[in-house]
């Protein structure tokens, strides 16, 4: 369903050469717009007897017989995927949540935000998933480098089963300035992250 390009009621995107239009443009402009539905891939059109548009990030439908501002609603896609492709037995009562691991957050912090040129440095490393449950068995790589551009790598055993891990380092002779840590996370080769702290050399 396509009106003409300067229709009141509708707003053309170039980009993809579609429309929003009626209801559907007052939904999107109040609910985030672009930034959180995407561009329309398609234009109003009729899917089991419903007026639907696709949008990249989703699609809106539309529903008369619901009251006066309510009537465009999103599809539920997590519906409709789950029952295209997912197991009907994760639905039974008692199924447990995966544990699945998805992704790592890495936390690191030195003991000593400032320390002599000559002395020990410990840093702690948290390692936790996407729920922020601690991570056990991380692999850690640790890289500092001085304000010279000189490196020390440490690699760490791995995390207990609280995801900590830590390694103390001595350091000779460092020069002023700022040392920086890059932290990197593997777990079974897998998954990997990394992060950055940092500390300060002084007198």
């Amino acid at each position: 369903m396509l009106l003409p390009e300067n229709f009141p009621a509708c707003r053309t995107f170039v980009e993809s050469g579609n429309q929003v239009c009626y209801a559907f443009l007052a939904f999107f402009d109040a609910h985030g717009g672009v930034e959180q539905f995407g561009l329309p891939i398609t234009n109003i059109i009729i899917i089991n007897e419903r007026l639907v548009q696709y949008f990249e990030k989703s699609r809106f439908e539309w529903h008369p017989g619901l009251p006066s501002g309510q009537r465009v609603v999103l599809t539920n896609i997590g519906q409709l995927y789950f029952g295209l492709y997912e197991d009907p037995q994760l639905l039974l009562p008692g199924n447990p949540i995966p544990n699945t691991i998805m992704d790592l957050k890495v936390n690191a912090f030195p003991q000593h935000a400032v320390m002599a040129p000559n002395g020990t440095q410990t840093i702690y490393v948290l390692i936790q998933d996407q729920r922020l449950r601690p991570i056990k068995g991380a692999q850690i790589t640790l890289t500092l480098r001085n304000a010279n551009g000189e490196e020390i790598r440490r690699t760490l055993v791995g995390t207990d089963i609280n995801g900590l891990a830590s390694v103390s380092i001595s350091l000779q002779d460092q020069p002023i300035g700022l040392t920086s840590v890059l932290v990197e996370a593997n777990l079974n080769s897998e998954l990997v992250e990394k992060a950055r702290t940092s500390f300060r050399i002084w007198w």
